[in-house]
């Protein structure tokens, strides 16, 4: 039953981003699949949003209080006879043999990790020790006590931590392991939002087929459901492939509804973890490259709206004294060695095979082989993925007890599907998207 119920939070998080798209506007003419998809990761946003103001402002964490503005946000376009929700569902499609085997491919490995989501409490020491822990506190304090970032010494942002306890709230009590079926959430609506821009550009049995061997991943299967599910590393991977998608979107149609999308995902990805302020700021110079680029002078300011949520979140954590930073913890350093380490932890991670089978061997072969002929696309992706590896090779070369071996693997989830992405992209013909 109390697996049920963290079924039901987690779909209402989702019908509170996905009402927020509709009403809103922001991704029209694209199938209520995708709005799903992504309304997940709004809601997600949307909800730990909503618990930290209210404790900031002292208002109850209550039940009552909490979804009392979700049904009245429900409920508005009812009362606007003008209002039509944009919903648009794919056709019926034939499936070939093939692609019904896909297709059971992809839904067995669904089955088998939501399954293993539910088979142990949490194993990760990351989980229970950084990300359940806030959350549990959060949810026996009944607020954010911003003094209980000195005991933990982490100055992480709470989107996932606080998504966990909105989850807790509806659920009554705080059970860690249904409460890592959040793990599987992002597991699955990452893998669904990569399939549909795929089939967009290099059509359906490819798309299946890349998307299983994604899903797949040894890497990505423990983090959506097995030892090391319940990290923030998935579903920082999952918010920066929206970014992704998102910034193509905008490319593709530049107008202000796809870029206020776009702005409260990169938003929300700054409030994940740290790697993804980098991330953001990343695509924040693609964004001011192409408004530049297209004369829309008026888009240049959508920077301040990803920046105020972490400047917001400085000013919280130093209102409780809180003495601890990442570089605090670790200084920086000149050492050849260091460097060297950081040389080889990469190289032996991309041709770590027990992680990610063939998958980085695959990415700089599809680089040599297209490097005269890349697409747009692919251009824009290269420079995510090593515009954030370099970030990350950095902090390895000089910041002492920081080292590849502790973390890399992790590291790297967080660009694998915009892996997968350049890949295809540069094996198969696309079809254009739409």
């Amino acid at each position: 039953m109390i697996e049920l119920v963290t079924i039901f939070s987690i779909l209402l998080i989702t019908l509170i981003g996905f009402t927020a798209i509709q009403i809103f506007h922001l991704f029209e003419k694209h199938g209520v699949p995708e709005a799903l998809l992504l309304g997940f990761g709004l809601g997600c946003g949307l909800v730990s949003g909503q618990l930290f103001l209210y404790s900031v402002f002292h208002v109850s964490w209550s039940i009552p209080a909490l979804l009392l503005p979700w049904i009245a946000f429900f409920i508005y376009p009812l009362f606007r006879r003008s209002e039509k929700f944009t919903l648009k569902f794919s056709h019926k499609q034939k499936y070939t043999t093939i692609q019904k085997i896909l297709i059971v491919l992809v839904f067995s490995l669904l089955i088998y990790v939501f399954f293993e989501a539910q088979l142990r409490t949490v194993s990760a020491w990351d989980a229970w020790s950084i990300w359940l822990l806030k959350a549990k506190v959060f949810y026996v304090d009944g607020f954010i006590n911003p003094r209980i970032f000195n005991y933990l010494e982490s100055d992480y942002p709470l989107v996932i931590s606080l998504s966990l306890t909105f989850m807790a709230k509806m659920i009554g009590s705080f059970n860690d392991r249904v409460l890592l079926l959040l793990s599987f959430a992002y597991y699955a609506a990452e893998s669904g939002l990569l399939f549909i821009a795929l089939k967009k550009r290099i059509g359906l049995t490819k798309a299946l087929v890349a998307t299983f061997l994604f899903m797949s991943l040894q890497n990505i299967v423990r983090h959506g459901g097995r030892f090391e599910a319940g990290q923030a590393d998935l579903p920082l991977g999952y918010f920066m492939l929206c970014d992704v998608l998102l910034i193509f979107e905008y490319i593709r149609k530049p107008n202000v509804k796809i870029l206020a999308l776009l702005t409260a995902f990169l938003a929300i990805t700054t409030q994940v973890k740290h790697e993804g302020i980098v991330f953001a700021f990343i695509v924040e110079i693609a964004i001011f490259y192409f408004a530049l680029k297209k004369k829309k002078y008026k888009h240049l300011l959508s920077g301040l709206f990803v920046v105020c949520p972490v400047i917001g979140w400085q000013i919280f954590v130093g209102s409780g004294s809180f003495h601890y930073s990442y570089f605090s913890g670790h200084h920086t350093i000149l050492s050849i060695h260091k460097a060297w380490n950081s040389i080889i932890g990469f190289m032996k991670e991309f041709l770590n095979i027990k992680n990610w089978n063939l998958l980085w061997v695959a990415f700089f072969g599809v680089l040599l082989a297209s490097l005269r002929c890349l697409k747009p696309e692919q251009k824009l992706l290269l420079y995510f993925i090593f515009s954030q590896f370099f970030v990350y090779f950095l902090l390895y070369c000089f910041t002492t007890g920081n080292d590849p071996q502790s973390s890399i693997d992790r590291l790297f989830i967080h660009v694998c599907a915009l892996a997968i992405l350049f890949i295809t992209q540069g094996i198969f013909q696309e079809k254009g998207v739409k």
